[in-house]
């Protein structure tokens, strides 16, 4: 028969036993409570997947900003370029929106979805810039990166990637071609070191014609009118050779900013002061059409600023008309 021993004891000699119980619970919490963390903290092994070496050039990926430093020479990626044909009236510009306007149409977008679809992973293209909302292109440069694994592979199917690249793209708006690996990399001395650089569609452009096409007549013709400016009738006509006096004023390297669209934004946004000297190597009319009143504005600068282009040619136009004199367009550069 079990006898419970405790109930002989004192009350004192009770209340010391009850009291050692609960100081053992109140310890063995805590060391569980301690051996649980000491498992959480434990580091966790990664697998880390290293793509087959080549002896192709090899190249690093670009920064999500196009307007990003640029980058070393990488082993493990080939740099590839191409040109990129566009009509552009149904799409935000070029260049992937951020914040609300993060789901609009681009044409960056629509590229590297087909990328995304044909290599099973996400593939940042480059641009060689950025384009206005509705703006078309006959040939922007571009640049992706792809694994010696992946390059291995079109070699071997011999497929040109241009190809199975506009049969994936969902409308004939967009085309591609010249697709295929970029030069090698060179080598560019930055601060005191010299280093390798791969081709960029950004650093590497040494000129960018901008084509801007008017019609000053009376009539547009309906299937120019996603591809052309009709100057409105409303009295004020243009003076062609005051228009080709006002373009010649930009030639040379002026500080556009006051033709920049929201430069206080984007300085606040970037929190750093945006550069806004450019240099303009040519700006000319050239007649297309002079029966039916189609001309064409051509500008080859180094790069613009958001929007410069647009507003030089309303400022030139408005010069011509008489709106504006050419006295206020020399303040302005």
């Amino acid at each position: 028969m079990h006898k419970d021993y405790r109930c002989c004891l004192s009350p004192t000699r009770k209340f010391r036993l009850l009291s050692n119980d609960v100081a053992f619970l109140f310890l063995l919490i805590i060391w569980k409570t301690l051996l649980v963390h000491s498992f959480a903290l434990l580091p966790v092994p990664l697998q880390v997947v290293v793509p087959p070496r080549s002896s192709c050039h090899r190249l690093a990926h670009q920064g999500d900003d196009n307007n990003s430093h640029e980058e070393e020479e990488e082993d493990d990626l080939i740099r590839y370029r191409g040109r990129v044909s566009y009509d552009g009236s149904s799409y935000q510009g070029f260049q992937i929106q951020l914040g609300k306007k993060s789901d609009a149409a681009t044409i960056q977008a629509a590229l590297e979805d087909v990328l995304q679809r044909r290599f099973t992973r996400n593939i940042r293209v480059v641009g060689s810039g950025r384009t206005d909302s509705g703006v078309s292109a006959r040939g922007q440069a571009f640049h992706f990166d792809l694994t010696s694994k992946e390059h291995a592979q079109l070699e071997e199917r011999k497929v040109p990637l241009d190809h199975v690249w506009n049969r994936m793209l969902p409308d004939q708006d967009i085309r591609v071609y010249h697709v295929g690996p970029a030069p090698p990399p060179r080598e560019k001395t930055k601060t005191t070191s010299t280093r390798l650089f791969p081709w960029n569609a950004i650093h590497d452009s040494t000129r960018k014609l901008y084509s801007y096409r008017l019609c000053v007549g009376p009539v547009l013709h309906p299937l120019d009118r996603f591809q052309r400016w009709q100057i409105p009738n409303d009295g004020k006509f243009v003076d062609l050779d005051k228009l080709r006096d006002a373009l010649a004023k930009y030639e040379g390297t002026h500080d556009f900013r006051a033709f920049a669209g929201a430069v206080e934004q984007s300085e606040r946004r970037a929190q750093r002061k945006i550069h806004s000297v450019r240099t303009i190597y040519k700006c000319e009319l050239v007649e297309e059409n002079g029966d039916e009143g189609y001309y064409r504005i051509d500008i080859v600068l180094s790069g613009a600023l958001y929007k410069m282009v647009r507003n030089m040619v309303g400022v030139a136009v408005d010069v011509s008309r008489g709106r504006i004199d050419m006295t206020t367009l020399q303040r302005l550069i």
